[in-house]
């Protein structure tokens, strides 16, 4: 099962542009983990002609205030954050400093959304690691790996936080709130 993660970049740009038209920087943080949906997104920003402010974390533990800090400092419109096992774990408190910030937040998985973040946009984890079970359970029965097609997901996850979107004064557009999977009230 391929997760699809930076191939979905440009997707989420292209989302939260919908969302957020006017907004032309974005703050993006980074890690090791993030290097190629960077390398992705940047590539996507440069088609869309919209400038990134990365603020790439290196050792633990990450100090998101200030990253907020520099970020808005830049003239920052929109978070756009990276899928991370930090940046789930932290996704409270990076939600929290967004709203400090009065930042939209746009997410990779509809757990950020149902913690607050304005937007999320991706694979659903448990569907997908779901089928990765089938799959071992098929090589365990003596299916040879190399038999098993490869697969891709099909679906994708589009949930839309309407309590953070008053927050923030933003009004979802009609075409975000037909295409989402889920809209959290």
């Amino acid at each position: 099962m391929i997760l699809l993660t930076p191939q979905l970049m440009g997707k989420r740009l292209e989302l939260l542009r919908e969302v957020v038209p006017r907004a032309q920087r974005f703050l993006v943080f980074a890690d090791a983990y993030t290097l190629e949906q960077l390398e992705s997104l940047r590539a996507a920003a440069d088609q869309l002609h919209v400038h990134l402010i990365v603020e790439m974390f290196t050792s633990l533990p990450y100090d998101f205030e200030s990253a907020f800090r520099k970020g808005v400092t830049a003239g920052a419109e929109a978070l756009l954050i990276l899928q991370s096992p930090t940046h789930t774990d932290e996704r409270v408190r990076i939600f929290k400093l967004a709203m400090k910030h009065r930042l939209p937040s746009f997410a990779p998985h509809a757990v950020h959304s149902e913690d607050g973040h304005l937007i999320s946009y991706g694979v659903n984890p448990v569907t997908a690691f779901s089928r990765a079970g089938d799959i071992a359970v098929s090589i365990l029965k003596g299916i040879k790996a190399g038999d098993i097609p490869v697969e891709q997901p099909l679906t994708f996850d589009l949930v839309v936080n309407l309590k953070t979107a008053k927050a923030l004064g933003i009004k979802i557009p009609p075409e975000i709130m037909v295409r989402a999977t889920r809209v959290i009230e």
